[in-house]
């Protein structure tokens, strides 16, 4: 399922592992090209209030060079 939306420019669309695999390829939003700073992974059974999603995590890329 498309669980997953992309930090800074919050475009979604894609699956969690489907997500991973892009950001550690290219490190960017397949659609609009900017670079992902995080990623957000979102429940979508659970939908909060004014249209808000439960996130079940936040990855960060730790860059070690």
């Amino acid at each position: 399922p498309p669980d997953c939306v992309f930090l800074n420019c919050g475009h979604a669309g894609t699956c969690y592992e489907c997500s991973l695999d892009l950001w550690e390829k290219n490190g960017e939003c397949y659609l609009c090209r900017n670079i992902i700073d995080k990623l957000l992974q979102i429940d979508l059974k659970i939908k909060l209030e004014n249209n808000f999603f439960k996130v079940i995590s936040a990855t960060s890329m730790i860059n070690d060079k």
